[in-house]
């Protein structure tokens, strides 16, 4: 399998790009993307929580709202898994006659989620691991607000 490739941004920058092997990258515009409806609050609240912060450092774009939705929803997911087990604990009655304690199904439905989310987050950098890995969107050299932010443009 290898080594993933070094974005060509990055090459540029350390002073190793050849031409002889350049490939075009797509480069998705620096759109923040909508928080889908369908997902439920807790979902809401971590995209609300999220996406800002994904944004402003440069790994959200229009293309990846699907891939934080998938996100958000594991963590609603977890969220209500950690509940169920919070009120009626790890066992819980079996469902068959005469059946007597079980693994509560939340513990699963926990532990699944959690391993979704992990590596849903781990394709944004979000923990220390994954963000060695992570290229975020290099700011537009040519882009007004920045030029003004950092007071090289015309006001």
């Amino acid at each position: 399998m290898g080594r993933n490739r070094k974005p060509t941004s990055k090459k540029v920058l350390e002073g190793s790009v050849r031409g002889d092997r350049r490939v075009n990258e797509p480069k998705p515009a620096r759109v923040m993307p909508v928080c889908p409806d369908w997902l439920p609050g807790e979902g809401a609240r971590k995209w609300n929580e999220l996406a800002s912060k994904l944004f402003d450092a440069g790994l959200l774009t229009e293309l990846d709202g699907e891939k934080l939705a998938a996100l958000c929803m594991h963590w609603a997911v977890m969220v209500e898994a950690a509940q169920d087990l919070k009120e009626r604990g790890i066992l819980v009655e079996g469902a068959r006659e005469g059946g007597g304690l079980v693994k509560n199904p939340s513990c699963q439905i926990l532990k699944d989620n959690s391993a979704a989310f992990d590596r849903y987050a781990a394709g944004f950098g979000m923990d220390p691991r994954s963000r060695a890995h992570v290229e975020s969107q290099p700011w537009d050299e040519d882009d007004e607000f920045l030029k003004r932010l950092l007071g090289g443009g015309e006001n």
